[in-house]
């Protein structure tokens, strides 16, 4: 599949002109050993992030994303990064004060064809996407409260593609835990 530019696309998806998730953080140099290898990540340390204000929930790996990184560029949650600044997450929420649902936001927001991401999953209740630029896989994922007009609980992660398999199952944890916890109360 064609690549893209994972900032193009995560600006995109959220509709604003720029996002500099990936230049906030230093790059580590190539020829530097990672602070956190690809063997680290089968075995990582685990914490529940729960945002009290939107009620956003998600494991993450607190060894590995273990640098707080400020707000993220949208919405409110937090920013993280590994220690050597190669992989980053961001686990945030967003107003739908719009009303949308995952179809009708990536309609509004993605300004690309769809059939330009490597990965595409869309629901009654979130969509997930996914691509590589630069070397690099990208991966978000945003979750639609089944009551209307309320928050939009995302994460967005960003990692080196060579280390694509050894990522595989933390990004699976990461996506499946997304929730709103008020959204549990009400079921």
């Amino acid at each position: 599949m064609r690549r893209i530019n994972r900032l193009a696309c995560y600006s995109a998806l959220l509709g604003i002109a720029a996002l500099g998730i990936a230049a906030s953080a230093p790059a580590a140099a190539k020829d530097q050993s990672p602070l956190v290898s690809p063997a680290d990540l089968s075995a990582p340390q685990w914490s529940r992030y729960l945002d009290p204000k939107s009620g956003t929930a998600v494991d993450y790996p607190t060894s590995v994303f273990s640098v707080e990184d400020g707000a993220p560029e949208i919405g409110w949650g937090k920013r993280l990064r590994t220690q050597d600044a190669r992989a980053q997450l961001s686990i945030y929420a967003l107003s739908n004060e719009e009303g949308y649902t995952p179809r009708s936001y990536l309609q509004d927001k993605l300004k690309f064809s769809q059939r330009d991401l490597e990965y595409a999953r869309v629901t009654g209740r979130f969509f997930a996407i996914s691509g590589v630029r630069d070397e690099r896989v990208y991966y978000s994922r945003c979750n639609f409260s089944p009551k209307p007009n309320d928050a939009i609980h995302c994460i967005y992660m960003e990692y080196p593609e060579v280390e694509t398999k050894a990522w595989d199952d933390i990004v699976t944890r990461i996506s499946r835990s997304l929730h709103s916890d008020r959204d549990l109360a009400v079921r």
